[in-house]
């Protein structure tokens, strides 16, 4: 066994000492850094798309645009879904979405869209009709909860959809049109929960 001289001993300590506290401040602002860039919505943008990799999602600029093209009777059929809960929805939503949160009441909806089946052409060789194409929009709070109902809806089979990046706050944030209940125009939004909140300028809280 290596003897080491009391005073080299004690400078041997302070070494380790400040290597281990570089080490911890390293670590800890990699750790600030990695939680500031998730508690901003642009982080949480991406954490969603690496927690629902299968799920397929859209810019508010395009679901502006197509909540634009849909008032031409000769658009697609479109659902606009708000899976967020009802004291959410009722705070504040987009213009025509429902407050729908399964795979099931979804496909429910685009049942009723298309209205009764049609009958099938005449003749025995006539090629059966498909059902009419629904174009699904799923909006929540940050895009948590409606990646996870488009990807369960994707597997549903029967129906794809696509869901709002960055969710409503994203597009409050950028000052597009919301209505509440009453449908009245409004900037308010509820903040669903903490660290949600944060997103939230506090002028702009409220239902919490």
């Amino acid at each position: 066994m290596i003897e080491i001289p009391e005073n080299k001993r004690f400078l041997l300590i302070v070494l380790v000492l400040l290597l281990a506290g570089m080490i911890s401040l390293v670590v800890g602002l990699q750790f600030y850094e990695n939680m500031r860039q998730f508690y901003t919505l642009e982080g949480v943008v991406e954490g969603v798309k690496k927690e629902y990799p299968e799920a397929t999602s859209l810019a508010s600029t395009a679901l502006g645009m197509r909540l634009s093209a849909a008032k031409d009777p000769e658009h697609p059929l479109m659902l606009l879904v708000d899976c967020r809960e009802p004291e959410e929805y009722r705070v504040s939503h987009l213009e025509g979405a429902v407050n729908l949160r399964t795979p099931a009441e979804i496909l429910q909806a685009c049942d009723a869209l298309r209205g009764p089946a049609e009958a099938p052409s005449p003749g025995p060789e006539a090629p059966p009709r498909s059902p009419a194409q629904v174009e699904v929009y799923v909006y929540c709070s940050v895009g948590h909860r409606s990646a996870k109902l488009v990807q369960d809806l994707a597997k549903a089979g029967s129906q794809e959809g696509r869901y709002l990046r960055g969710g409503l706050f994203f597009w409050a944030r950028e000052s597009r049109p919301m209505v509440d209940s009453a449908g009245n125009a409004t900037k308010k939004l509820h903040p669903y929960k903490a660290p949600w909140k944060a997103l939230v300028d506090p002028e702009n809280r409220t239902g919490e």
